[in-house]
């Protein structure tokens, strides 16, 4: 069985994924293209990673990982 590594996720361009225009433009895709019944649970998910990503920049660029 082989073991599974786990690497740290970074606030580093993804170049698989598309980078849209604006952040309105993600939660439209997303709410889209999700079968959540709740769209209030899309846009809660992804403000969430868009405060941890944000705080993730802030940490790099003080050094702190």
């Amino acid at each position: 069985m082989s073991k599974e590594i786990k690497t740290a996720l970074r606030a580093v361009p993804m170049t698989l994924f598309p980078t849209l225009g604006s952040l309105q433009e993600v939660v439209d895709m997303a709410t889209a293209q999700l079968p959540l019944a709740n769209k209030n649970t899309v846009q809660s998910v992804l403000m969430t990673y868009h405060n941890t990503l944000l705080l993730q920049q802030i940490r790099e660029k003080s050094g702190i990982y």
